[in-house]
């Protein structure tokens, strides 16, 4: 089943998955735009891990939601913070990690950056250009 366009009653369907995580699932999905990577579930709060295994086990995201991608080198703090998983502080740093250097920024120097969400680094990088 393409998880950008189950609805919530084909997720209660999946056992271990009620109503208030096939919802925190759904809102996910509408909070992004769709989903561009089936790891994004593993971000949806509260979600206990068997249940995203049921979710992956069952589940995968065919049709990613078009990215329009954002420099990295030349992009708005504002334009940065709207990218998912990246909060004003994190854009805030990434503009100055970009001040600092000579060089455009490449995807190893936003591992530099303090509180940098390492663990959502592969689909952060989707929404990136460099």
């Amino acid at each position: 089943m393409d998880l950008n366009k189950a609805s919530v009653q084909d997720l209660i369907a999946l056992s271990c998955i009620g109503d208030y995580f096939a919802n925190a699932v759904i809102n996910e999905r509408e909070k992004l735009g769709g989903f561009v990577s089936i790891h994004q579930i593993d971000f949806i709060k509260g979600l206990r891990p068997e249940a995203i295994k049921i979710l992956k086990q069952n589940t995968v995201v065919k049709n990613p939601s078009a990215i329009k991608k954002v420099n990295v080198n030349t992009a708005t703090k504002e334009e940065l913070a709207q990218i998912p998983y990246i909060n004003s502080y994190i854009a805030r740093e990434i503009v100055v990690q970009r001040s600092k250097q000579e060089n455009p920024l490449k995807i190893e120097d936003l591992e530099k950056i303090n509180n940098f969400p390492l663990d959502k680094l592969k689909i952060i990088r989707l929404y990136l250009a460099f």
